[in-house]
């Protein structure tokens, strides 16, 4: 007796059975399904999702990218600040142009230093803070919060 062998067959029905066995997986279980992957037919769905979240990740990156120019900006101006090569009122100017459109962070200044006549007293403040955070040696930043306190005084009494 001779058996004939039918591969075409048995690949046809294998494929079938595997075939019946993902939609039955997806009619009892598709949560199931969908973590492991077996919703195959959703692929245009799960392509669109990922588009959606490569443009989320580059609306962050950007997003990231403007903060920390932002911070390098401030940083920048409270080391012009430091050194004495801009006044407290300019410094205060430029970090009101790097921060001010951070969405909420008058606010959160105005928590930490309370309320001031202007948006450019809230921002020297900021300045002040800024540049003897940055400096580690004490008694300079003793000598620079000395007179900076003072320019903040006819910044304060100015017009």
């Amino acid at each position: 007796m001779t058996a004939v062998r039918r591969p075409g067959a048995a690949s046809v029905a294998t494929l079938l059975a595997l075939a019946a066995g993902l939609v039955a997986v997806n009619a009892v279980a598709p949560q199931w399904a969908a973590s492991v992957g077996a919703d195959v037919w959703n692929a245009p769905a799960a392509r669109a999702d990922h588009a959606r979240a490569v443009t989320e990740t580059e609306e962050m990156d950007a997003h990231a990218d403007r903060c920390a120019e932002r911070r390098r900006r401030a940083n920048q101006c409270a080391a012009a600040l430091a050194a004495g090569t801009i006044d407290l009122a300019t410094a205060a100017d430029e970090m009101r142009d790097a921060l001010a459109p951070i969405p909420g962070y008058c606010y959160l200044l105005e928590n930490v230093h309370g309320p001031q006549p202007t948006e450019r007293h809230l921002f020297a403040l900021h300045a002040i803070e800024r540049v003897q955070r940055n400096e580690p040696d004490a008694a300079r930043r003793a000598t620079l919060a000395e007179r900076l306190e003072a320019e903040f005084a006819v910044l304060t009494c100015a017009p």
